[in-house]
């Protein structure tokens, strides 16, 4: 990152208990990027397994807790096979699956507490988390510092969804005053607004800033703005939209949304626009979708018979109901439990190298370096749509190759 690029700056006024949750959080990431890096020397991978954690534990706390019962085994296996698979050995480090232990005790019971009031948009919440704001040239500063246009970014959503949720309340009836003249309405109401809408203004500016400042965290702290999350690019969106009716995105977030209804990690994201938690809220899913999870195997097997479960509902309830859905490999429970369920329509098949996907906070292009399993799934209402246009396959492979006029925005990662 350059020096000269302008970050936005947040600040605590004083001590609070989500402030120390915040530094045990960042002490805790410190702790695992400096042990690990010691013996993986490789910043992308070691982002990656520490992403691909703490996504498991966000999605699945019961499964997915480091330790049970005080017991030195580690209910996440996934954690120590990726670490040993890239070349970790836990004997040059024997204490750091204690160290992760402590950490990770201490951060559960508070980041659900923090996570539940940020949802219910309790009072409190602006005391608590009393912050000031600011802007300047990156240099060298302790304070929490973001990239501004991911804060314009999440400014400009919650707006929209406030503007949105303003305009429902529009036409609520409010009781005129009787007992004075319109004049002297008009009068009172003018000397009360220029102090107290002031006041409002600045209050709710504090909770829209602690809103975004809590959502910019937990999404750095999580690592899905250095590039852990994907997406396919706008074509092939524009093509789910306008044959098949698709709408609605799973496991999206307010920095990558593609399509205006989305389901995310976070409860708290619905001030950005989401439904949700997609784990807490998929049942109530009603029309088609899209899906690319994140690349994680066992999140996949879990994600399938999720799946299966939204589709046999709405299809008990005569509506048409249908997805399509990114899978990064062929070896994997949740894609055989998808393929060969009775609502399988069709797979598209996308070759190494040859088709690309979208890294939105870097605004580039990514090429594939494995193919891409796209699964079609839908009763018989989203089948007959499908089958209406026999050259859509064609049409999404297309959609996903490397253009030309894309080849010099390539990375390979």
């Amino acid at each position: 990152m350059e020096n000269s690029e302008e970050q936005i700056f947040f600040r605590f006024q004083s001590n609070n208990e989500i402030s120390e949750l915040l530094n045990q959080i960042m002490l805790f990431k410190q702790l695992f990027f400096e042990r690990v890096s010691k013996q993986i020397d490789d910043d992308y991978e070691v982002n990656n397994i520490w992403s691909q954690f703490i996504i498991r534990y966000l999605q699945y706390p019961d499964y997915c807790l480091l330790f049970k019962n005080q017991i030195q085994i580690t209910a996440d296996y996934y954690l120590l096979q990726h670490l040993t698979k890239k070349g970790f050995d836990f004997q040059k480090d024997s204490f750091i699956l204690r160290d992760l232990e402590l950490f990770n005790n201490n951060i559960s019971s508070k980041f659900n507490h923090t996570m539940e009031k940020i949802a219910t948009d309790q009072e409190g919440l602006s005391q608590d988390l009393n912050l000031i704001i600011y802007q300047q040239k990156l240099n060298n500063t302790d304070e929490y510092q973001y990239n501004i246009c991911d804060y314009n970014m999440l400014l400009k959503r919650y707006k929209d969804v406030q503007n949105v949720q303003s305009d429902n309340d529009k036409f609520v009836y409010q009781e005129p005053n009787q007992q004075f003249s319109q004049e002297e309405k008009d009068k009172d109401f003018t000397i009360a607004n220029q102090s107290s809408q002031e006041i409002n203004n600045t209050h709710n500016d504090m909770k829209m800033n602690q809103k975004i400042f809590l959502t910019l965290f937990w999404y750095n702290y999580i690592g899905i703005q250095n590039g852990q999350q994907w997406s396919i690019n706008s074509e092939v969106f524009d093509i789910l939209k306008q044959h098949l009716d698709i709408n609605t995105e799973l496991f999206a977030s307010p920095f990558n949304r593609n399509l205006e209804n989305y389901f995310s990690l976070f409860e708290s994201d619905k001030y950005f626009g989401s439904f949700g938690n997609f784990n807490k809220n998929y049942l109530n899913i009603q029309q088609s979708f899209q899906a690319n999870p994140p690349f994680i195997d066992n999140l996949f097997t879990h994600f399938a018979s999720q799946i299966l479960q939204i589709l046999d509902i709405n299809n008990q309830k005569n509506r048409e109901i249908g997805c399509v859905i990114v899978f990064p490999w062929q070896d994997n429970q949740g894609y055989y439990q998808l393929q060969s369920s009775d609502y399988f329509i069709d797979e598209i098949e996308l070759l190494k190298n040859a088709h690309y996907y979208t890294d939105q906070n870097s605004c580039s292009s990514i090429k594939s370096k494995f193919n891409t399993y796209i699964l079609i799934l839908g009763n018989n209402y989203f089948k007959e749509k499908y089958l209406q246009f026999p050259y859509l396959s064609d049409s999404i492979v297309e959609a996903f190759q490397i253009k030309k006029d894309k080849i010099q925005m390539l990375k390979q990662i």
